[in-house]
């Protein structure tokens, strides 16, 4: 039977492998989360294309270019920074399928949050006349 220590440490050992092949094969592979039992362990695997930079680009980022003009949101919005209620926050992609809150924002504590469509189009236009007002 499988422990769950003995399946972190399996899991410990796998990423330390994974950076060395990603250098390889020019892929960069990432563990998820896991489940086991009995004498099996799953692991769900990512592999993402290194771009020319050797970053590779998230799921949530390939999402937000994909589909955040779908929801009135410029696709060059990701990476850009907006307040809302006194925090600062940097729009980091989005999940299409959750209609209600698709768009991913990290504080600067890089606590990911979840914001509607409206509130993102808001602070994004928001920012916008600010910068046309300071000119």
């Amino acid at each position: 039977m499988l422990t769950r220590e003995q399946v972190r440490d399996l899991r410990t050992a796998l990423l330390e492998e994974f950076e060395k092949v990603s250098i390889n094969v020019g892929f960069k592979l990432s563990l998820g989360s896991y489940s086991f039992g009995g004498n099996i362990a799953t692991f769900k695997l990512e592999c993402a294309a290194l771009n020319d930079d050797g970053e590779a680009e998230t799921k949530q980022e390939a999402d937000f270019r994909l589909c955040s003009e779908r929801f009135g949101v410029p696709a060059n919005a990701l990476g850009k920074f907006f307040t809302f209620r006194g925090r600062s926050y940097k729009i980091v992609g989005m999940k299409p399928r959750s209609y209600k809150r698709p768009f991913l924002a990290t504080d600067a504590l890089d606590k990911t949050f979840k914001f509607p469509p409206e509130i993102i189009k808001q602070v994004l236009a928001e920012s916008q006349s600010n910068k046309k007002g300071k000119k």
